[in-house]
C-alpha cells in the first residue's frame, strides 16, 4: 500500500519539515511513499510560486504546477491513498478538484486549518466546506478547536487524531550561508524575542505593537524585538518604527531560519486564533520558550508542558510577561516535558487507527 502525501506549501512556510516526519513515521510501518510537493529539488513535482518575481510569473509557476500536479495524480490514481495537507484557502479546493473522480475514500485530508483565518467571506467559507464534505472520505486534525469545526459542519466521513510528529531535519546553519541582514537581527548583549512568519492580523501583530509601545525604558535597553517574515498585506506600514524592533520582510530560507530561531531567547505568538502552530512545534523543536496567547491550541498544550512557555490573557500580561524575561534568568524547556509532548503511545495509536480504516 502506498501514501502519496501533497503539499502545496511545503519549503515556503516550512511545512516540509512536517511532511517529512510524517513519511518518516510512514516508513517506520513499512508503508510506500511518494511526496507531491514543491522541496525535493529536481524531483519537486509543484514549484514554488510563492517567491520571487512578479504576479505574472507567480501565476505562470501556478499553472504549470497545477498542470503536472494533475498528470501526476492521473498516474498513481490505482492503488494509493492520498493524503492532502489542507489549509482552508481557495487553493486548496483547486488542489482538490481533481479528486472529485476519485473514490472518497482513498482521499484523506490532513487538516491544518478547515477555513482560513483570513477568509471573512461567507460564501467562500460555505464553499470550502461544501468541497471538503463532498471530496473526502476522511480528516486528519490536530487540535480540539479543529475537532469541534469538523462536529459543527456535520462531517460524515472519519476522522482521526494526529499528535505531534517528531521533526527530523537539522537545525544546523553555516555562517558563511547567513547575509548579513539576517546577523545583524540579533543582538547578543540583549535579550532577543522573536516573531516569525507571515505577518497577518490574525497573529496579532497590532497587539505587539501595542505592548512593545509600552514597555519602559529599562527593558527597552534590555531587549530586542525581530520581525521575520513576509508582510503580503503591507500590515507594517501602518506602525511607526521603533528603535529596538528589527524587521526583515521577505522569505526566510531553512538555513537562515534555522540561525534566527537558534538564536532568539524566546518566540513570540499573540495570535488571535489559531487551529494550529508551525511555529509554535518549531520552537519546541529548538528548545526555545514561547510567550502565547490564551487561545485554545496554545492552552492545551502550555498547560499541559509548562516549561514550554508563558500564557498571557490581556495586553498587560503580555508586557508583564516580556517585562520578566528580560530580567530573569533564561530557563530551557523541560526534558521531560519534551519527550512526553513526543508521545510515542499517542502516535503509535494513530497510525494503526488510520491503517486500520485503510485495510477495512
Amino acid at each position: 500500500m502506498r501514501m502519496v502525501l501533497i503539499d502545496r506549501i511545503g519549503i515556503y512556510s516550512g511545512m516540509n519539515h512536517y511532511i517529512d516526519a510524517f513519511v518518516s513515521e510512514l516508513r517506520k510501518r513499512k508503508y510506500e511513499t511518494k511526496i507531491v510537493s514543491n522541496y525535493q529539488g529536481k524531483q519537486s513535482i509543484l514549484k514554488n510560486y510563492y517567491i520571487g518575481g512578479n504576479i505574472s510569473e507567480k501565476i505562470y509557476l501556478f499553472i504549470i504546477s497545477y498542470i503536472a500536479y494533475i498528470v501526476q495524480i492521473i498516474k498513481l490514481r490505482k492503488n494509493n491513498y492520498f493524503i492532502t495537507s489542507f489549509y482552508g484557502e481557495v487553493q486548496d479546493v483547486i488542489f482538490l478538484i481533481p479528486f472529485l473522480f476519485f473514490s472518497k475514500k482513498k482521499i484523506i485530508l490532513d487538516v491544518h486549518e478547515l477555513v482560513g483565518l483570513d477568509i471573512k467571506n461567507k460564501i467562500k467559507s460555505r464553499a470550502i466546506i461544501f468541497f471538503v464534505k463532498l471530496i473526502s472520505g476522511k480528516i486528519i486534525y490536530h487540535s480540539s478547536r479543529t475537532e469541534e469545526i469538523i462536529e459543527n459542519i456535520k462531517y460524515s466521513g472519519e476522522i482521526y487524531y494526529c499528535p505531534h510528529l517528531k521533526y527530523i531535519y537539522s537545525k544546523e546553519y553555516d555562517l558563511k550561508n547567513i547575509k548579513k541582514e539576517i546577523e545583524e537581527l540579533i543582538n547578543r548583549d540583549k535579550v532577543n524575542f522573536l516573531f516569525f512568519g507571515n505577518i497577518r492580523e490574525s497573529k496579532g501583530i497590532d497587539l505587539l505593537f501595542e505592548v512593545i509601545n509600552k514597555l519602559e525604558d529599562q527593558y527597552l535597553l534590555k531587549s530586542n524585538f525581530i520581525i521575520a517574515g513576509k508582510d503580503p498585506e503591507n500590515l507594517l506600514i501602518s506602525y511607526s518604527d521603533i528603535k529596538n524592533i528589527k524587521k526583515i520582510t521577505r522569505y526566510i530560507t531553512g538555513e537562515e531560519a534555522n540561525y534566527l530561531y537558534s538564536n532568539a531567547d524566546y518566540i513570540l505568538l499573540p495570535y488571535k486564533e489559531i487551529s494550529q502552530s508551525g511555529v509554535l512545534e518549531t520552537a519546541i523543536y529548538f528548545k526555545k520558550k514561547s510567550i502565547c496567547s490564551n487561545i485554545n491550541y496554545f492552552r492545551e498544550i502550555i498547560k499541559k508542558y509548562k516549561s514550554f512557555g508563558f500564557l498571557f490573557n490581556s495586553a498587560e500580561e503580555f508586557l508583564y510577561t516580556i517585562q520578566n524575561l528580560c530580567v530573569e534568568k533564561k530557563e530551557d524547556i523541560n526534558k521531560e516535558d519534551y519527550n512526553n509532548y513526543l508521545n510515542k503511545e499517542e502516535i503509535d495509536q494513530f497510525f494503526y487507527q488510520l491503517n486500520k480504516s485503510l485495510i477495512l
